[in-house]
Order: C-alpha cells, then structure tokens, then sequence
C-alpha cells in the first residue's frame, strides 16, 4: 500500500519545503534592506525576490499535487483492513494447527488399519487355500485312516470359519480405512483453509498498518509544505500590492510588514513543523526575537 515513488515525493517534498521558506527568507530581507536603505537598488531586491518566491511557490504547487495524488492513491486504514482485519489471525490459526493433529492422527488410525486389513485378506487366502488342501487330502480314506480322523471331521469346518471371519473383517476393516482416509483428507482441507484465511487476515492488519504509516508520511510533508507556499503567496501577493501603490525607497511596505508579522505568529504557532525558521525570519527582517 505504498506508491512505488512515495520515498523519491517525500524527499521533493523536504527540498521544496526548504527552498519556499527560502524564498519566503530571502523576501523578507528584501524588504528590510527596502526599510532601510542598506542596499544600492533596493527594488532589484525586492523583484528579484519576489521573482524567486513566485518560481518557488509554482514548484511547491506542483510538489502539493503530487502529495495529493499519493494520499488518494493510498486506501484509508479502514478500507485496507476491511471485514478481515477484524478478525483474530491468532485463533484461526491455532484452530488449523488443531485440525491438523487431529488430521494426523486420522491419518495413522487410517494406516494401522490399511494394515490389519492387508493382514486378514492374507489371512483369508490362507484359509481357503488350506480348505482346499485339506478337502481333497482328506477326501482319501487311506489319508483320513494314516492321520486317524473320521469323514466327519471338524477340520474343514474351522478352517471354513477362519477363512470368513478374515473376510469379513478385512470387509469392514476396508470400510473404516476408507472412511478415516476421507475424514482426514477433509480435516486438511479444513485447516488449509483456515490457514489461508489467517494469512489473509494477516496480510489485511499489515496493509492498514502499512496505509496508516504511509498517509501519516504524506500528511506530515503536506501540511508543513502547504503551510509555507500559503504564507509565501500571501507575502508575494501583498508586496506587489504595495508596489502598486508607488512604494519607494525609504516608505515601508506597510501591508507586507502586517502579513510578514501574521507569518511570525503562525510560523511559532507551527515550530514543530517548521523547527526554527520562525527565528530565521525574525532574523531576515533584522528585528531580535522578542518584538515584531
């Protein structure tokens, strides 16, 4: 949530903040070189000034639009978080991890039965293998008389028990595999979802922050930027009023001197934007910090 060139804006911003007050600095000691004569053609000063103040005061105009454009292109914190970021990324993941043991341990109930399920269908062949064996052997009166078993006997029987027992079991054994192989694919399906849906919720917290952090920088080289090309048109404007009016030298620039002092008083009113440049301008009109 950040325009790719807002560091590069940023530093415009700085330079055209400077080289305003510059500008607004540079005006008013042309003025005060006007008040008092100190210098050989003190109305060059002046328009030379004011020519500086007029460039300066477009570029900063251009920087401001720049700013603009950048705030509107960077969403409101409310807007990049959206319904997501209200949500606990913290719980929601847990609860994946939790669907994800629990998909594990599915997972190996699953291949313990896989298992089993091999074991009895061998177990079944076996069985009907050695039903067969033991039909036709002790189909033979000389087999049935050397090993001293009646026709009738129990053999084939337990043999033929043993044999559907393993079917059956292995059936149902197929069954649950089946079924807990499907429970614990449905269980990931789960937890990957909800691991997603974290990391959306994540990703929504972190581009609010990131627009929160971003507007501020905007706002915090807007304003003061703003402020400054305001009080340096104000000044601008004023004094070609006053020369409008044939100012010469050794008569003040009455109207700019009251706009320069309501600069002052907003400048001080604004030092942790402007740090000291309200005693620099006490200092370009050549009056000590204290009177104006």
């Amino acid at each position: 949530m950040c325009p790719p060139d807002l560091p590069t804006l940023l530093e415009r911003a700085n330079t055209a903040w400077q080289q305003t007050w510059d500008a607004l600095l540079a005006l008013a000691k042309a003025l005060a070189a006007w008040n008092s004569s100190s210098v050989p053609d003190p109305l060059a000063e002046v328009q030379a000034a004011l020519s500086r103040a007029e460039y300066e005061k477009e570029q900063a105009q251009e920087v401001l639009k720049d700013l603009e454009d950048a705030m509107e292109d960077v969403p409101a914190p409310a807007e990049a978080r959206g319904t997501l970021g209200d949500e606990d990324d913290k719980e929601l993941w847990k609860n994946a991890k939790e669907l994800e043991e629990v998909a594990k341990e599915l997972e190996e109930q699953k291949e313990r039965a896989k298992q089993w399920h091999k074991w009895l269908q061998t177990g079944h062949v076996l069985a009907m293998g050695l039903v067969a064996l033991c039909g036709g052997l002790l189909s033979l009166e000389s087999i049935r008389t050397a090993l001293g078993v009646a026709e009738d006997n129990h053999v084939l029987l337990a043999l033929g028990m043993v044999a559907v027992s393993c079917q059956v079991a292995a059936q149902a054994l197929g069954t649950s595999w089946r079924q807990l192989h499907a429970t614990a694919r449905e269980h990931r399906d789960k937890a990957q979802k909800l691991y997603e849906h974290a990391q959306g919720v994540r990703t929504a917290k972190a581009k609010a922050k990131d627009a929160t952090t971003n507007r501020g920088k905007i706002v915090s080289a807007l304003r003061p930027l703003k402020e400054v090309t305001r009080w340096l048109g104000m000044l601008a404007a004023t004094v070609n009023e006053d020369l409008e009016t044939k100012v010469t030298p050794g008569q003040k620039f009455n109207e700019a001197e009251n706009k320069l002092r309501i600069i002052l008083k907003a400048s001080e009113k604004a030092s942790a934007r402007h740090g000291d440049m309200a005693q620099r301008l006490q200092k370009a009109r050549g009056v000590s910090v204290g009177q104006g």
